[in-house]
């Protein structure tokens, strides 16, 4: 024995020295297109990736490049490149302290004193620690890589460079960079961009809640949404724990739950407890009544009710049926009749006609049938009479009935007297069972009148569930009681045990009374206590702390006074107030730079948006407005000085670079499933979409890596704030000024009152999202005149629209009427507006006030079917090989108008804009 005990002390002390020494380490990230680095020199928005490289984006012609081990390959700055390493230095992953390593790189620098050399790169993790950066404090990596440049340019000497990292896992990026004499390489992340991650939450679909069933097992089943890491999900019944389950916690995912239980008789509580890395606990409860359902017995038909004049006559013998009997029923509740002995039980008479039968004593019992079928119970008839009555006159036979099993007796003589029932006071004797090879039919044993134990049960006076409090501390009280007694009551909050009592009594009741500090927000309480037999039971409370907080405005980002050397800056706020936050603005210099309003004001919002400084004092001012109006302002100074110029030294400035090739780009969207039930659903957006997507790469020679596909079924679907990234930050980040943008819109177009007045036909026209809603397309849809403001954003001078939408409100086609307006005329003065500036032209699927409509025969929007085809090369006339604008337009008005005609409709494209030269599109790949 103390040989065993000293192996298992020193397993354990091995164990633990294992796991002491156990270090901590950190996977590789991934990301995707959408991505948002919130940074003191910029937003930037992961635009693409491109060749293994994820190329983040921010205003002013800024990038930068990273390998997917966090590498930083190259950084733009006003659409130069001012830092290039070749191949990037990277650590190795996962990450752990310790590593390090060697490698040799080109470096290319703006700065002359750099150039263009090449250098040995080691790179090493110091440290696993806390870092604070405006965003907040974080545990991260620090990874410190020294560059040593051996230069290519004449130099007498060379320096030793020091970039320091850091990564934090929490985060998923890099929050702060050093990056000494580096230009691109110091920075600090600001805020964090999370859209996708919400908070921790447990939705429960089946059973529903105060449910009776009459089965044994239900399955209980919903989902846990959001939160913040590894999640811990427990279901519990009745207290006790029945499933458990550990998830990563994927950002966006949802965890189901699907879970049998078997049900105890009377209430059944369940509860579904989620926690996350954070600490932060969520639950929910069910309680489900199970009410046993009574023996399955097959009755006799009930006798008809006894009259005062006129007693049942006895029935008639039937054949006995080809199946065992089954029990008759008991007493109805409602009329109850008094314990009888047994009724003897007759061999049944054989299969024939059956002769009236004698005036019997009193009814015949139900029969057995002939050994070897097991015994049956049968319980004296609801109608049965008194021992102490007359008893009743002989009836003639009773007609036939319906029921194979038993004849329903006829009416009695009129003149029979029959003496008025009175209660009995002796029990009827019960006869001899004959000595057959059939048992005896037992009576059913009558139900027991001792009186049982009230039923368990657990009372909480207050709080009441779902209650809101301001104040931190609340009185939990309530009764416990009933049952075989208490033995046990344990109290908690929010996952934590408060209160506990072990009762060697088992009172049968038990008062509740302690006060319960709640933590902001959320608060779960939940009552757990075992009768003396071991039985659990369980009641929960739900409370939700909201303390007043006064409207106020912290600005994270950046600091007052602050003096900086770059003139891309980045402004990050957190607006709050206990009344909501309606909308949030940030000015710069005195014109407004950003606008967020909220449909549904929030009691909290958090701000970002990049900033462009001049030279000397910049006045940034964040407001916040409550639904009331109610406003509070806070300013902050921020002072750039741009560094002077350095010496230039003997090392010949590099050659001018080439100008960038020419790039496409595009943006194809899709919309049919819309999700508010009010705006009528289309069947072949989706379809089109690909089908241009797919002629734009192959005839089109585009990158699939440049193109944005957003329909129902991408993972990124085509809601108001998706499209206007794609095509005011992905388009306006990615394209140069001799680049090709293409821009496709399928879906509905609507249109609505102008509120303004400065629309000659007096109606606002929209593209309408995914996500719209009818009531308000104003802040749920995309205005035309915001169309304007997306392609003054973008740099290229040669962007292309095509739109198989339209707005005349008609029903049958692209379009829906607003409930705010109906069908009229639409002029196209708002295409000309969006046409205006240089190398801008629309292509429309109809005429303003023309219905855009789709085809099933084709399978496709009728615009769109010959814009694939055209695109596809039979929209090359002149026979070159080269599809371009002119010639596709020229080809789409002849054939929509044609094939719009044979179908009885009246659909004519339109173009609006102009480009300099013929603008080509694709190559033909078919031909008439």
């Amino acid at each position: 024995m103390a040989g065993a005990i000293l192996a298992l002390v020193l397993a354990l002390a091995g164990f633990i020295t294992h796991a002491a020494g156990q270090t901590a380490t950190a996977d590789r990230p991934t990301y995707s297109v959408g991505d948002r680095w919130i940074r003191s020199d910029g937003a930037y928005d992961l635009i693409r990736i491109d060749g293994g490289r994820y190329v983040f984006a921010a205003d002013g012609g800024r990038e930068v490049h990273l390998t997917r081990d966090l590498g930083i390959a190259k950084v733009v700055r006003g659409g130069q490149t001012v830092l290039e390493m070749d191949p990037a230095p990277a650590p190795t992953w996962p990450l752990e302290v310790g590593q390090s390593g060697v490698t040799w790189i080109t470096l290319k620098s703006a700065d002359r004193q750099y150039g263009e050399s090449v250098a040995r790169v080691t790179w090493r993790v110091d440290a696993h620690e806390d870092v604070r950066v405006p965003a907040g404090t974080f545990k991260a990596y620090r990874i410190v890589q020294v560059l040593e440049p051996r230069f290519l340019a004449a130099s007498p000497q060379s320096r030793r460079l020091e970039v320091s990292l850091w990564y934090a896992p929490s985060a998923q990026q890099l929050v702060r960079a050093d990056g000494g004499d580096l230009n691109g390489l110091a920075f600090q992340e600001v805020a964090l961009d999370r859209p996708g991650q919400a908070p921790l939450g447990v939705a429960l679909i089946d059973p529903k809640d105060k449910g009776r069933v009459t089965t044994d097992r239900v399955t209980l089943t919903g989902r846990v949404t959001g939160g913040t890491g590894p999640l811990r999900i427990t279901v519990t019944h009745n207290g006790a724990d029945v499933a458990q389950q550990q998830e990563p916690g994927t950002p966006g995912k949802d965890v189901p739950i699907s879970v049998p239980i078997e049900l105890v008789e009377g209430a059944n509580t369940l509860i579904v407890s989620a926690s996350d890395a954070s600490g932060t606990l969520r639950q929910q409860q069910r309680v489900v009544f199970y009410d046993r359902a009574p023996p399955a017995v097959a009755s006799a038909p009930a006798a008809a009710p006894a009259s005062p004049t006129r007693p049942p006559a006895p029935p008639a013998a039937t054949p006995p049926p080809p199946t065992p009997p089954a029990v008759t029923a008991p007493p109805s509740p409602s009329t109850p009749a008094p314990p009888t002995a047994p009724s003897s039980a007759t061999p049944s008479a054989p299969p024939g006609p059956a002769p009236a039968p004698a005036a019997p004593a009193k009814p015949p019992a139900v029969t057995a049938p002939p050994a070897p079928a097991p015994p049956a119970v049968a319980s004296a008839p609801a109608s049965a009479p008194s021992a102490g009555a007359t008893p009743p006159a002989p009836a003639p036979p009773a007609p036939p009935t319906s029921s194979p099993a038993l004849a329903s007796p006829g009416p009695a003589p009129a003149t029979s007297p029959v003496a008025p029932p009175r209660p009995s006071t002796t029990p009827p004797v019960a006869t001899t069972p004959p000595p057959a090879a059939a048992p005896p039919v037992v009576a059913a044993i009558p139900p027991s009148t001792t009186p049982r134990p009230p039923g368990f049960q657990i009372t909480i006076s207050t709080p009441t569930n779902q209650a809101r409090v301001d104040q931190e501390t609340v009185t939990f009280a309530g009764v416990v009681s009933g049952g075989s007694g208490i033995r046990q009551v344990l109290i908690s909050a929010n996952g934590v045990e408060l209160w506990r009592q072990e009762n060697r009594a088992q009172p049968p009741a038990m008062a509740l009374n302690l006060p319960v500090k709640l933590v902001e927000g959320q608060n779960t309480l939940v009552v757990t206590a075992a009768e003396a037999d071991g039985t659990m039971h369980q009641e929960m409370r739900t409370v939700f702390l909201e303390k007043p907080v006064p409207l106020a405005v912290d600005v994270r980002y950046p600091e007052d006074r602050s003096r900086v050397t770059d003139d891309a800056s980045v402004v990050a706020a957190v607006a709050r107030s206990s009344k909501g936050i309606s909308r949030v603005t940030v000015a710069l210099n005195g014109s407004e730079v950003h606008r967020q309003d909220e449909r549904s004001p929030q009691k909290s919002i958090a701000v970002s948006a990049p900033l462009t400084l001049r030279d000397g004092p910049n006045a940034i001012v964040v407001t916040a407005v409550e639904p009331d109006g109610t406003a509070r302002q806070e300013i902050r100074t921020v002072i750039l000085e741009r560094p002077k110029p350095s010496a230039p030294v003997a090392a010949p400035p590099p050659a001018t670079p080439p100008p960038p090739p020419s790039t496409q780009w595009a943006v194809i969207i899709g919309v049919g499933g819309y999700e508010s039930t009010a705006v009528p659903k289309l069947r072949y957006p989706v379809a089109d979409a690909d089908a241009v997507y797919n002629t734009l790469i192959t005839a089109g020679g585009f990158k699939k890596e440049n193109i944005l596909l957003l329909t129902d079924k991408t993972e990124r679907k085509p809601t108001l704030r998706n499209i206007k990234w794609a095509l005011g930050t992905f388009l306006a980040r990615s394209a140069h000024k001799d680049d090709l943008v293409v821009i496709y819109f399928a879906g509905h177009g609507a249109s609505e009152i102008d509120q303004r007045g400065i629309e000659r036909d007096g109606l606002s026209k929209y593209l309408v999202p995914i996500d719209a809603d009818p009531d308000d397309l104003y802040s749920t849809a995309l205005p035309m005149d915001e169309m304007q403001n997306v392609l003054a954003r973008i740099e290229a001078e040669r962007v292309t629209v095509f739109l198989d939408a339209c707005y005349s409100g008609a029903a049958g086609g692209r379009t829906f009427a607003s409930t705010k307006t109906r069908t009229v005329n639409v002029d196209d003065i708002f295409l000309e507006r969006l046409t205006r500036s240089k190398g801008r032209a629309i292509v429309t699927a109809s005429r303003p006030s023309e219905l855009s409509v789709e085809l099933p025969e084709l399978g496709h929007g009728l615009f769109t079917y010959y814009l694939v085809r055209g695109l596809q090369g039979y929209a090359d006339l002149n026979r070159d090989g080269i599809v371009s604008l002119q010639e596709l337009y020229e080809y789409l008005t002849q054939e929509v108008s044609r094939k719009s005609r044979a179908v009885g409709g009246n659909q004519h494209p339109m173009l609006k804009g102009e480009l300099e030269g013929a603008l080509p599109l694709t190559k033909a790949t078919r031909r008439n």
